[in-house]
């Protein structure tokens, strides 16, 4: 979905440089739903991608998605093999990406590839 309303797009370095959050202002993130439908009531975006922000933590026993992970990042994150809804999940990115139709170039390889192998 494009966004035919965005006047601005800023990529400000930590959070901290964020100052006076105006109306009409939402946050970009790597697996953002922002594309997923219009907004017209939306002008600026503001990516979190220099935040620096951890995107995938696992400490053995709690996983962490950060708002800065990309659908790419999942796909392609070394999950442990005995993880049995891995391939539900690669499964279920691989629908979304295909349901908006524009994705990076890399994640379009997986999706290319997840139809050649079948996983």
């Amino acid at each position: 979905m494009d966004l035919h309303s965005i006047e601005n797009y800023l990529r400000p370095p930590n959070l901290e440089a964020v100052q006076d959050w105006e109306q009409g202002w939402a946050w970009l993130a790597g697996g953002t739903w922002l594309f997923s439908e219009s907004q017209p009531q939306l002008n600026t975006l503001v990516d979190l991608e220099l935040f620096g922000w951890s995107e995938i933590e696992f400490d053995g026993e709690q996983l962490a998605i950060g708002a800065g992970c990309t659908l790419a990042q999942l796909v392609n994150y070394p999950w442990a093999a005995e993880w049995k809804a891995v391939a539900a999940l690669k499964s279920a990115i691989a629908a979304l990406a295909a349901s908006y139709g524009s994705c990076h170039g890399a994640f379009k390889c997986y999706l290319r590839n997840l139809e050649s192998d079948g996983t």
